[in-house]
């Protein structure tokens, strides 16, 4: 018989799970709580459930919240029977404070394959007669596991590249970015933009991991990601004019991927070194200064971007061009571009 109560997924040392303990146990929700650091069965579990390897994952009676934070967490227990007046079951770990970004997903097939690794894992009350042949079968889960160890580490910070952050809002909808945007600027009034150099303004526990020329590469994909973006709907131009934008942009923090480890993981279950980026923009008018937008996000690649694992910044790309499409979304002119340059 299926166990009613809630399952937390969660990994050792990971803010986000800290705070859904957190979160659960004011609630006064009662759940089991499976570490996948420690328990390769209960990572493969959560694979199959959440069809990612970032926790924590909630499992309630096979309704899935993964990857979540406490502001996604509140509406999914709102909208179920709660609390269970029954004392949380969980193995030692070590509280942080944090958030994070979450997808809800239902999977009836991956639910009854994960009850299957539940029925593997060896407990007293559910044991199968050789736990050896069991720990047999999960082995390329166990190698997966040891790999995959904690919490992807990018997240929004004040690098200084910025004026001020005070005035920065978290995005109700992306809990992965921070947004200001002037309520009475006319988008009309401008129909090109100058795309400022970008900037690389790692913290020094990131510049330990790339090169200077790999610096220099990074920027220069940064320019060539905002130029890609805008080029379709405004005219860029190389000197402010009347009606410019003025767009500056920085990469704040980055993690690369490993392409080699991603090749032979890839061939037992998925990418499990995945990279990231995080990220500040801000736009003004040319002429006078003027702050108009200011955008700062942050990506941690899943096994999901899978396709971008396989090349050192295969992953901080594909997040660098994600950012510089949310910005130009933000900046959407309301007239048609007349020329390019």
């Amino acid at each position: 018989m299926k166990n009613s109560r809630p399952i937390l997924y969660t990994k050792i040392g990971c803010p986000w799970c800290a705070q859904a303990r957190e979160v659960l146990d004011r609630e006064g929700v009662a759940y089991d709580e499976l570490s996948v650091t420690s328990d390769a069965a209960a990572f493969a579990e959560m694979l199959l459930l959440s069809g990612q390897a970032k926790a924590p994952v909630l499992d309630w009676s096979g309704n899935i919240l993964a990857d979540f934070g406490a502001a996604e967490l509140g509406p999914f227990l709102a909208a179920r029977v709660r609390p269970l007046k029954v004392k949380s079951r969980r193995v030692a770990l070590r509280p942080v404070a944090g958030s994070g970004h979450a997808a809800d997903r239902s999977t009836t097939v991956q639910s009854k394959l994960a009850m299957a690794l539940r029925y593997l894992r060896a407990s007293g009350a559910n044991a199968i007669p050789s736990r050896f042949a069991a720990r047999l079968r999960i082995l390329p889960v166990i190698f997966a596991s040891l790999l995959v160890g904690g919490c992807a580490n990018l997240s929004n910070h004040s690098s200084g590249f910025l004026d001020s952050y005070d005035h920065l809002k978290a995005d109700p909808k992306d809990s992965h970015r921070l947004v200001y945007e002037r309520t009475d600027w006319r988008k009309s009034d401008y129909t090109s933009v100058l795309i400022e150099p970008a900037v690389v303004r790692l913290t020094a526990e990131d510049q330990k991991k790339i090169s200077a020329k790999e610096i220099t590469d990074l920027a220069a994909y940064g320019d060539k990601a905002l130029r890609k973006a805008f080029a379709k709907e405004w005219m860029i131009v190389t000197a402010a004019e009347a009606g410019t934008l003025r767009i500056r942009s920085a990469i704040t923090g980055v993690d690369t991927s490993n392409p080699a480890l991603n090749v032979v993981t890839s061939l037992v279950i998925c990418p499990v070194d995945n990279g990231g980026v995080s990220v500040e923009y801000e736009v003004r008018d040319a002429s006078n200064g003027e702050q108009l937008v200011a955008l700062a996000g942050f990506t941690n690649a899943t096994p999901l971007q899978g396709l971008w694992a396989y090349t050192r910044f295969g992953q901080a790309h594909y997040a660098i061009d994600h950012w510089s499409i949310e910005l130009r979304k933000i900046v959407h002119p309301t007239v048609t571009k007349i020329a390019a340059k």
